[in-house]
């Protein structure tokens, strides 16, 4: 496995073809619906945002032409400011979505290897089409969901867009919003719209820029550092330290979840991932968390979703105003 880069570019047809790979981390709290009308009092998906700021900054050259994957292209430029979620879409906030969408689920929002599948964020449908109702594992709510495609991004960008509502998968709730849906690879971002999944250039300058003004500095990981972050290893310890990694305990600093000695331990079984926010002191420069990895088996499989925002002061020599958005992050 491939240990954190920030190198590596993706086109929007393999994010696509990515998504369907098992994926990433999160831990939770107990949360289940038990009826029709229990979902009418779903709770509200709010994020935390970091601020992204200086805006003119300088892009950089990524891809294979740089030590990383991909095509080579200068990338990490953005002349405005925004904000990104500091952390992931949680499997919590996905169901939320589920739960107020998918009664019947005729554009398969739900995937059933959320629940079938050892590497599964761990999301269960019960009942038939038409009174579906999704719940959550134990100790599964703040982990990152899993097993979602471009297309469930995209629909769940517009039911932010759309306010959360509730109803039938359609216009006004998954359909339209952001985007309106078609196959995949027309769909363009309305320049108006709340919420919208982001350039690679916001993501990247989100990850790796270093935070100094409007430079073309940036670290080579996305824990603000040009070491390769530190790991748990097969033993069950923080890497370099002796000290066993326990969830929730004190992060070094420059730690990240990836298989950094290619062995069968480290995030294991039965969760596979971390909390979001894991690692608490390593952050990018700009405060964003896990932009490089959650799995524990390496660099993640497919995309989980992440929130961004934007703000731009009409009138500024900014190039476009931003709102919140909804950002994908593009890690693998």
């Amino acid at each position: 496995m491939r240990r954190p880069s920030s190198r590596r570019r993706f086109s929007r047809r393999q994010q696509d073809s990515l998504f369907s790979h098992r994926h990433l981390q999160s831990l939770g709290r107990l949360l289940r619906v038990e009826t029709l009308e229990d979902r009418r009092m779903l709770s509200v998906v709010t994020f935390d945002w970091a601020t992204i700021g200086n805006p003119g900054n300088v892009g950089e050259l990524s891809g294979a032409g740089a030590g990383g994957y991909g095509p080579n292209a200068i990338v990490g430029a953005v002349d405005y400011i925004y904000s990104i979620s500091k952390h992931e879409v949680t499997t919590g906030q996905y169901t939320e979505f589920l739960n107020a969408v998918a009664d019947s689920d005729p554009n398969e929002l739900y995937n059933p290897n959320m629940w079938s599948s050892q590497y599964g964020c761990k999301i269960q449908r019960l009942g038939s089409s038409g009174t579906y109702i999704y719940s959550i594992a134990a100790d599964r709510a703040d982990r990152p969901v899993n097993y979602v495609s471009f297309f469930d991004a995209m629909r769940f960008t517009n039911w932010l867009e759309n306010g959360q509502p509730t109803g039938d998968q359609g216009f006004g709730t998954t359909e339209d919003g952001t985007y309106t849906i078609s196959d995949g690879l027309s769909e363009a971002r309305d320049p108006n719209a709340t919420f919208f999944i982001p350039s690679e250039d916001e993501w990247y300058k989100a990850a790796y820029h270093k935070n100094d003004g409007p430079t073309d500095n940036y670290w080579d990981y996305q824990t603000s550092s040009d070491n390769a972050p530190g790991y748990v290893n097969n033993s069950g310890d923080l890497s370099g330290t002796g000290t066993a990694f326990v969830e929730g305990g004190t992060d070094p600093g420059n730690y990240a979840t990836y298989d950094g000695d290619y062995g069968t331990k480290g995030i294991g079984s039965p969760y596979w991932m971390t909390e979001v926010g894991e690692w608490e002191n390593s952050e990018s420069p700009y405060g964003t968390f896990d932009q490089g990895a959650t799995s524990g088996s390496g660099m993640r499989r497919s995309f989980p979703i992440r929130i961004m925002a934007c703000e731009a002061v009409v009138g500024t020599t900014e190039a476009t105003t931003c709102k919140q958005r909804v950002a994908m992050s593009a890690t693998a």
